[in-house]
C-alpha cells in the first residue's frame, strides 16, 4: 500500500499510469481497484492532494482474452498481441479468414524481424506476432495504450 500511496502522491503532472500484469479475471481487477480506492480514501482523509493515475491491464491468458469485453468496462483495452504458435487456429490463414474478435483489427505482423502492414490477403504464419488494435483508441484526454499479450490459442 505504501508504494501505491507514493505513486499517487508523485503524480503531480498527472502523467503516471499503472499497468497491472497477469490479470486473469474481472474479479482480480475489481480487487485491485478496491485497493486503489482505499489508497485514495486514506490520502483524502489526510488532506493530501493527488491525481489518480490512469489504469491499464495486461491480459495474458486466452481465457481472460475471451472476456476482454468485460475488462473494457473497467479499463481501456486498446491493443492485443497474439503469438502464432504451431497449430494455432489462425496459422496458415489469410487475415480475412481469421476469426478476429469483434471490435479488433490486425494492424501489424512482426515476422522474422520484419514489420508487415497486412491486408486481408496477408498469410498468417507460425512464429508471427500479430498486433491487433481496437476500433476506438482516442479519448477526450488523448491516446490510451494498453497491451494484451496472448501466448496460446483463442
Amino acid at each position: 500500500m505504501s508504494q501505491l500511496r507514493a505513486i499517487y502522491k508523485s503524480n503531480k503532472a498527472n502523467n503516471i499510469q499503472i499497468l497491472v500484469p497477469m490479470v486473469t479475471s474481472r474479479m482480480e481487477l475489481l480487487s485491485f481497484k478496491e485497493i486503489l480506492g482505499e489508497v485514495e480514501n486514506s490520502l483524502t482523509a489526510e488532506g493530501i492532494e493527488f491525481n489518480v493515475p490512469k489504469l491499464g491491464i495486461m491480459i495474458e491468458t486466452p481465457a481472460a482474452a475471451l472476456e476482454s469485453d468485460m475488462f473494457a468496462k473497467e479499463v481501456a483495452v486498446q491493443f492485443v498481441t497474439i503469438r502464432i504458435t504451431k497449430g494455432h487456429n489462425w496459422e496458415n490463414l489469410m487475415v480475412k479468414e481469421a476469426n478476429v474478435p469483434q471490435g479488433l483489427v490486425v494492424i501489424l505482423i512482426l515476422r522474422n524481424n520484419n514489420t508487415i502492414v497486412p491486408d486481408g490477403n496477408t498469410l498468417i504464419k507460425k512464429g508471427d506476432k500479430l498486433l491487433l488494435g481496437a476500433e476506438s483508441y482516442v479519448d477526450e484526454l488523448g491516446v490510451k495504450l494498453n497491451e494484451i499479450i496472448i501466448d496460446d490459442e483463442i
